[in-house]
């Protein structure tokens, strides 16, 4: 395939994706991480976890273990994933500020391109359709 054709079905396959998660208001539970058992989310983000291209758990484990302790200083975080050309960079602020709170580049990934948001709040993890 070529690489321009590749890169057009990407976009498109990330635009049906951030339909898919427009569908999701509310929970109807919470999961629980595996190793941060105080760390939950919800059917939305556990979708973008499971289906975000070839899956972005990864992303869930970072926001887990580095994220979440400013939990502890904030009521409420904005967590953006921006993903672009295989490589990414997570974002959290408390939403009010255009202060960064937390950053870190990813040097590869297959997650669909874009810029994805979530929010944080209760220790609960979720999309902002979901709030």
């Amino acid at each position: 395939m070529e690489p321009q054709t590749k890169e057009v079905t990407l976009q498109s396959k990330a635009k049906d994706f951030a339909s898919d998660l427009k569908m999701f208001t509310g929970t109807s539970q919470y999961f629980q991480h595996p190793l941060v058992h105080n760390f939950k989310y919800t059917d939305g983000t556990r979708f973008f976890f499971n289906h975000c291209a070839g899956g972005a758990h990864w992303f869930k484990d970072i926001v887990a273990t580095e994220i979440v302790d400013l939990m502890e200083i904030h009521d409420f975080l904005v967590i953006r994933l921006q993903v672009d050309n295989g490589k990414a960079e997570i974002e959290a602020t408390n939403g009010n500020e255009n202060r960064i709170l937390y950053s870190k580049k990813i040097a590869y990934t297959d997650a669909y391109p874009g810029t994805w948001e979530f929010y944080m709040q209760n220790m609960v993890f979720f999309l902002p359709s979901e709030y």
